[in-house]
């Protein structure tokens, strides 16, 4: 197959799987066929959706803003949007960000562990408490 075509379809296929809702997945094949950063995958996705007419996600929204704020270096706003959006308790949250971020092979920065997890603690006790009022 010639160069024109696979570009074609590369692109087809990112242009069905943001059709269907499915950013995540447009992003992590855009990576791995172009092997570009995630900023950089991320903005095709959208100009992709946006030539399709697609302004608003249709689906994968809070894995995509979780994906965002792990871009920006922001686990603990991470943890802390998923818990909020699912519903979910503090361990299964950490969890839920950790692998997406395994899956966009996104590293956790160089010192955040004790510290990050000491913050992300009193964000959820402060959260607990005010929802207590």
């Amino acid at each position: 197959m010639n160069d024109q075509r696979r570009n074609e379809a590369f692109e087809n296929e990112l242009r069905s799987l943001v059709a269907a809702g499915h950013r995540i997945e447009a992003v992590k094949r855009y990576r791995e066929q172009t092997g570009t950063g995630l900023q950089d995958a991320v903005d095709a996705v959208e100009s992709l959706a946006r030539e399709q007419g697609i302004s608003q996600r249709q689906t994968d929204s809070v894995e995509w803003d979780v994906l965002l704020l792990l871009e920006r270096g922001e686990r603990v706003q991470a943890v802390t949007l998923y818990r909020q959006r699912t519903g979910s308790g503090l361990k299964e949250s950490k969890e839920a960000v950790d692998r997406i971020a395994a899956e966009h092979n996104i590293s956790r920065p160089r010192g955040a562990g004790c510290f990050s997890m000491i913050a992300l603690a009193v964000v959820a006790v402060i959260g607990t408490a005010i929802a207590a009022i």
